[in-house]
């Protein structure tokens, strides 16, 4: 990583209270996995969206599909 990018997230890291400070780490973290699994293709909102706005009804394989993502997203 860039140090000067590395030193300024720190720096205002460092100002936060405890509660955003989790919230950044929550965030890196997401980011990160998100990352180690970009060649699986999660969601895609044009294909998807219906099926979870109420249009249609929430199958089981949607469920599952949903459990799924989040159990290895927030590993």
């Amino acid at each position: 990583m860039n140090t000067l990018i590395e030193t300024a997230l720190l720096d205002r890291l460092r100002t936060l209270d405890e509660d955003h400070q989790a919230e950044v780490l929550d965030f890196v973290e997401f980011i990160a996995t998100r990352q180690a699994h970009a060649h699986r293709t999660l969601i895609d909102p044009a294909r998807d969206f219906p099926r979870f706005t109420g249009t249609e009804p929430i199958t089981e394989e949607s469920v599952a599909f949903q459990r799924q993502i989040r159990d290895t997203e927030w590993r």
